[in-house]
């Protein structure tokens, strides 16, 4: 029996062929993805994506139409192109906000820089799960420009971390100096894959989280860092930074006061200690301390090889769905055909769409290896 809480549900499931087609510029959505005459699975991902708001799957939908908003006219194009298969499954949230808070941007192919002198350019490509508070502004613009700021960073594509680190330090003081002119205290989280060759980076901000599964899901690991004051290192660095680190109290009957709740830290009031925007934590101006709240990101890098099953990205709205349901939920209960993807995915989404998850959620997930026969 499906949730009281969901309105609608949809799966749309394109499987794409190949056509010669003639690479598109470095930012454009969708990007074109090249076979070659050795194909390894790296090129060929599986991508699916599930959400509580049905704006946040439109919104992709939309994005793989030539970026354009409103006009789905040209999907009958796109599903002409090699991109493997794309699995899409919204879920609107009835009682959920106004807004859509969760972005993605997703770039199939990226191509050549021109400073890149050797005629070997190495498939590539970039995934996005942006998730926003204090209103979507902030996601909006991380959809829109990060991976550009870390495509035109002096060290792409010789050396990922580095040009990862300077285009999320980029996002977020072009970001906030536009906040600061609108007094906008938008802030979001980010987590995002890059794809070199055969060689994976990850890297999060915030309480976005990422996980790889291997050998058929016997084993888990995680690739992202949560950044929230209960971690002992991120506490200290607040602390350091002259901010403060404490619990919300409540008196008890016996009038005694009794801690209750998250950590949260001052300035701000935040239980995060890293994001893109949020002023009233960074900008003095605004009330914030500088150096309390930071946009660095964490990045785990690892290469791609037969063990790699998936990649799963989720927004913190899924902070309670373990990494252990996650894998059970997509390796579990289906049978023995590692190519059954349909039914995998589907059993996966039904695990979702069972739990009691309050507000706006995402989850993208990645297919590598033999996954791509689908």
């Amino acid at each position: 029996m499906k949730s009281d809480n969901i309105a609608y549900n949809t799966l749309r499931q394109h499987n794409f062929n190949t056509i010669e087609s003639k690479p598109q510029s470095l930012c454009s959505l969708p990007s074109i993805l090249e076979v070659s005459s050795e194909t390894s699975f790296t090129e060929n991902p599986i991508l699916t994506f599930v959400s509580s708001d049905i704006k946040t799957y439109n919104s992709l939908f939309s994005s793989l139409s030539n970026n354009s908003e409103n006009n789905h006219s040209n999907l009958d194009k796109i599903s002409t192109l090699r991109l493997g298969c794309l699995k899409f499954l919204g879920l609107k949230n009835t009682s959920d906000t106004k807004f859509n808070r969760n972005k993605i941007s997703i770039i199939f192919r990226v191509p050549k820089p021109d400073k890149f002198q050797t005629d070997h350019w190495p498939s590539c490509s970039f995934y996005g799960l942006y998730s926003g508070h204090y209103g979507n502004s902030c996601a909006s613009f991380l959809k829109k420009n990060l991976h550009k700021m870390i495509f035109s960073d002096k060290n792409f594509p010789q050396r990922p971390k580095d040009a990862i680190i300077n285009g999320f330090k980029q996002a977020d003081e072009v970001f906030i100096k536009e906040a600061e002119e609108k007094f906008n205290l938008s802030g979001a989280f980010a987590i995002i894959v890059m794809i070199i060759g055969k060689k994976c980076y990850v890297a999060n901000t915030g309480n976005c989280r990422g996980i790889v599964s291997l050998h058929e899901g016997r084993k888990i690991v995680e690739i992202s860092r949560l950044h929230v004051p209960e971690n002992e290192e991120e506490k200290m660095r607040i602390i350091r930074n002259n901010g403060k680190v404490y619990r919300d109290y409540i008196q008890t009957t016996d009038g005694e006061l009794k801690e209750v709740g998250k950590l949260r830290i001052c300035p701000g009031k935040k239980c995060y200690t890293r994001s893109f925007g949020d002023i009233d934590t960074k900008i003095r101006e605004f009330g914030g301390i500088p150096g309390t709240v930071i946009s660095d990101p964490y990045i785990k890098s690892f290469k791609i090889n037969e063990s790699c099953d998936f990649i799963g990205l989720m927004t913190q709205n899924l902070e309670n769905f373990s990494n252990e349901n996650i894998v059970d939920g997509f390796w579990r209960g289906v049978g023995n055909d590692n190519n059954n993807v349909s039914s995998r995915i589907e059993n996966l989404f039904d695990k979702i769409r069972g739990e009691d998850i309050q507000g706006n959620y995402s989850m993208m997930v990645i297919g590598l290896k033999e996954l791509n026969n689908c």
